[in-house]
């Protein structure tokens, strides 16, 4: 197995921060989308996955093993895809639309949902950090630092589990990579059809006798 600091181009030392940026930086390159192969971006997934877990990175680093997180990442990667496909294959209408477009559309919205939450956590955490700090003195029951402190630990949560999330939405992106969907064109309803005005003309003296005025 190669090596996850290497998958990611990572020092063994590297933070949690430089982990995941190191991670966005290559998952860029190396989606499908951008040229990328699907082997390749499964592979910086399921090293990011291990990295950035504090228990599954100490047993990395101590046994060289994982726990194979990319087969976690598959299901619920499926799981999303399934949920878009379903209703798609029981509508009569789905045989006109670019099915596999759709469904990125769909997993593509998603994503932007979740960065948008991700980022409005990480402000929250960040403003919460400010506020914190502006607390000079406190007493030795402190407990409204405790209070704030297990608030922060709420956000961080939301905020880890976003970032997860969207590692997993760029899975789904990556097995739909390769499918292509072969649709019907609609026929348009004959009044839809554009409108010879120049025939029009000709036929009116036939039609009413006069032209009009």
């Amino acid at each position: 197995m190669t090596d996850l600091y290497d998958i990611l181009g990572v020092p063994p030392d590297a933070s949690e921060a430089e982990i995941r940026a190191a991670y966005r930086s290559r998952a860029k390159k190396a989606h499908p989308d951008a040229g990328g192969s699907a082997g390749e971006f499964s592979e910086l997934g399921a090293a990011v996955r291990v990295l950035t877990n504090p228990d599954a990175r100490a047993r990395y680093d101590r046994t060289g093993e994982t726990d194979d997180p990319a087969g976690n990442i598959d299901a619920e990667a499926l799981g999303i895809l399934s949920q878009i496909l379903t209703p798609v294959m029981v509508d009569e209408a789905a045989k006109y639309t670019d099915v596999i477009g759709r469904m990125r559309r769909a997993v593509n919205e998603e994503k932007h949902k979740c960065t948008t939450a991700r980022k409005e956590l990480e402000g929250h955490a960040k403003r919460l950090d400010q506020f914190v700090a502006r607390f000079t003195k406190r007493p030795d029951n402190d407990v409204l630092g405790r209070l704030m402190a297990d608030k922060l630990k709420a956000l961080h949560r939301g905020i880890e589990a976003a970032k997860n999330h969207e590692i997993v939405l760029d899975r789904a992106l990556g097995l739909l990579e390769g499918y292509q969907f072969d649709h019907e064109q609609r026929l348009r309803p004959a009044y839809d059809e554009p409108v010879n005005f120049t025939d029009v003309m000709n036929a009116w003296p036939r039609m009413s006798g006069r032209w009009p005025t």
